[in-house]
């Protein structure tokens, strides 16, 4: 068994088993028992096909992703290519291949990897379009379909590399180049539209005025946290860099590295100030980083093949070190035996509570459908699934037959009745009440 891999792909996984098999709207996600406004559908698009034809399974949630990581290769190196040389280019899509992070998310199923293969296919298409009409027409699409993948503020991205690309390189803005935003809008309206039509007022509130998903708000604090990881997952390779730019300071100013070192720091800033202190929200910028790794390895160690290898290793053991840090797999994999216990014993009609807020997992593999988590604090406002310990409908009046799974049920004011059945499965207590 190789189960999905941790909670945001069982997340994704869940919702595309409801497109694909419960024949739910394409226009929203529907999870846990509910339309859910979370991110647009796009990713969703593009693996139904694939469940359609081959059937709901692991391999068959993450192909998108993995389809997008062997893309995202070939476009930094076809980026490096043009922008510098092959050498280049080579040592970046190599240095890309090394970072934290990259390896463990672009092998899930999950929508990051789809947002940066469309962000570098929207930049890579503008640095070719030698001002045609038509490639800046497909700028704005590839644009506006990374809109779709993630939200719109997503499309801010790839944008702001052309535009800066743009003024750094001709010192002005063409006009034409205006056709990209447009583009870039119409796609993203289209969509925007025909779900306010279904859906109501809740699309524009969560997909037009809560832009950044509520983590630029009051609540938001700086935090070196990004920092730290960004530092931990380029690793080794910061060193040539920083050499780099120590020896060779006058030399890369007003070049593309700047352009580079420009834009990187654009998208990281902002995120110092984010509500979730979340890792891999760093990701979209590390194409650009493996660019100026690369060009930093060739500017300091020309035909030294031999110390690359050893940068290559070094980085190559610093990721095995940090997967095994990871104790997300096992998680899951617990969290997917304990569904798939639950789905030979439990109805699908019964009522389950679960005693763990790491559940999306869990869902998926019990194919129930709809689950209600319980913590002692209870959750967000947003987050309708979880309950309170002391939530007093939990047991009483309900209309189905209850099943409560903790680890530790003691904790819990569980209504004394004759007859419980209790089962124990992976240090679970499962009782039905």
């Amino acid at each position: 068994m190789f189960p999905l891999r941790n909670w945001d792909e069982a997340w994704y996984a869940e919702i595309i088993k409801n497109m694909a098999v419960n024949k739910t709207s394409f226009l929203m996600s529907f999870w846990n028992g509910r339309y859910y406004f979370d991110k647009p559908p796009f990713y969703y698009w593009l693996t139904y096909p694939i469940i359609k034809f081959f059937g709901l399974g692991e391999l068959q949630v993450r192909i998108v992703s993995l389809i997008s990581f062997i893309v995202s290769l070939v476009l930094i190196y076809l980026t490096g290519k043009k922008l510098f040389n092959k050498k280049i280019a080579i040592l970046a899509t190599i240095s890309f291949l090394t970072f934290g992070q990259v390896i463990e998310r672009f092998s899930k199923g999950n929508l990051d990897a789809l947002m940066i293969v469309l962000t570098l296919t929207s930049f890579y298409t503008y640095i070719n379009s030698n001002n045609k009409t038509k490639l800046y027409l497909l700028t704005g699409i590839f644009s506006g379909l990374t809109a779709l993948t993630k939200g719109l503020a997503t499309a801010f991205y790839p944008l702001t590399l052309i535009f800066v690309y743009q003024i750094f390189t001709k010192k002005k803005i063409n006009p034409k180049a205006i056709l990209i935003p447009i583009t870039t809008l119409l796609i993203f309206s289209i969509w925007l539209i025909a779900s306010y039509l279904k859906f109501g007022s809740m699309v524009i509130s969560s997909f037009l005025v809560n832009l950044f998903a509520g983590n630029i708000n009051q609540t938001g604090y700086f935090s070196m946290t990004f920092f730290l990881v960004l530092v931990r997952d380029i690793g080794f390779w910061l060193v040539p860099v920083f050499l780099c730019i120590l020896k060779y300071h006058k030399e890369i100013k007003n070049t593309k590295i700047v352009f580079l070192f420009l834009c990187s720091s654009l998208f990281i800033i902002p995120l110092f100030f984010f509500r979730d202190k979340l890792g891999w929200h760093l990701l979209p910028t590390y194409p650009l980083i493996s660019l100026i790794v690369g060009y930093s390895m060739q500017k300091l160690i020309t035909d030294k093949l031999l110390l690359v290898c050893f940068f290559i290793i070094l980085s190559f053991i610093q990721i095995g070190h940090l997967n095994k840090k990871d104790g997300s797999f096992e998680k899951s994999l617990s969290d997917a035996k304990l569904g798939l216990y639950v789905k030979t014993i439990i109805p699908r009609q019964d009522v389950i509570i679960l005693d763990d807020s790491d559940f999306p997992t869990f869902l998926y593999y019990s194919d129930h459908g709809v689950i209600t988590v319980i913590s002692e604090k209870g959750g967000r406002k947003d987050e309708w699934w979880v309950k309170s310990y002391k939530d007093k409908n939990l047991f009483e009046n309900q209309t189905r037959q209850v099943w409560l799974i903790s680890a530790h049920p003691e904790k819990l004011n569980i209504p004394h009745r004759e007859n419980r059945m209790i089962l124990e499965y992976l240090n679970y207590k499962i009782i039905k009440i």
